[in-house]
């Protein structure tokens, strides 16, 4: 039997390329900051995006929150790196270079409209894929799957992405490693909206995360659960009240064409 990673199919954001752009629906009249920073270790700059947001019964049309002051602070044991992040696009900060580590304590500060914000992720090392396939799930339907090694010993946690035709599915897949603690990891991905066809091009992104934004995708995904009028702000890990999350993770991608 498949351990099969938890799928939602109805949640309020967009992931776009490697960029994740996130539209909170709140459940408070005032307005909020909210940001979203990704270190990650592939070839890319540290990213943060800071928008407002707005009450639960508006039009999703978040303003970018501008002229901010951000910079992230590496830790790798006696290594300590300091990065400025620039406002390439309004609300959009990045860094000048690639600066993630496999072990390395991220460590986010902001200065915006008067208020301080901070945040901190450690970035785990990289998920070991050792199978891609596709398997029957239901008749004339097949499902793609991974195999990967989890790590025996520590708390492991994983956030996937699926795209499809290289666009991305709104779907959320999520698990941790309680009850399959250093075996290997069979993850089938699948849910009442995912139609998988000969031909397609199917690519997953497997993120290893730590705790704490696991428990943001967590609670988010009790939001998504509940069928509410006005649902819970997910678990942020950013202080002073901010929405969002800051997130160093280590992703790993394979992809595969859906055969005859």
């Amino acid at each position: 039997m498949k351990n099969a990673i938890l799928t939602l199919s109805i949640f309020s954001f967009l992931f776009i390329s490697c960029e994740k752009e996130i539209d909170i629906d709140l459940n408070d009249a005032d307005q909020k900051i909210v940001i979203v920073g990704t270190v990650t270790n592939l070839d890319e700059p540290a990213q943060v995006r800071m928008t407002k947001s707005v009450p639960f019964d508006q039009l999703n049309v978040f303003p970018a929150v501008t002229n901010g002051q951000v910079e992230i602070t590496r830790v790798n044991g006696s290594d300590v790196s300091i990065f400025s992040l620039v406002e390439v696009e309004p609300g959009v900060y990045r860094s000048s270079e690639p600066i993630g580590q496999q072990g390395a304590t991220f460590r986010l500060r902001i200065v915006a409209e008067g208020e301080v914000y901070e945040a901190q992720s450690t970035m785990p090392g990289e998920v070991e894929v050792v199978d891609f396939y596709f398997e029957e799930f239901l008749p004339g339907s097949l499902n793609p799957g991974v195999d990967f090694v989890d790590v025996a010993g520590v708390s492991n946690f994983y956030k996937a992405n699926l795209l499809i035709n290289g666009e991305v599915r709104p779907e959320i897949f999520i698990t941790d490693d309680l009850f399959t603690d250093g075996q290997i990891n069979n993850a089938l991905f699948g849910g009442p909206d995912l139609e998988f066809n000969a031909g397609d091009l199917v690519e997953i992104q497997i993120d290893q995360i730590d705790q704490a934004n696991y428990n943001y995708w967590f609670t988010m995904s009790q939001n998504v659960n509940e069928s509410t009028a006005a649902p819970a702000n997910p678990e942020s890990n950013i202080s002073n009240g901010a929405l969002g999350y800051f997130s160093a993770f280590s992703r790993t991608t394979v992809s595969g064409v859906v055969p005859e």
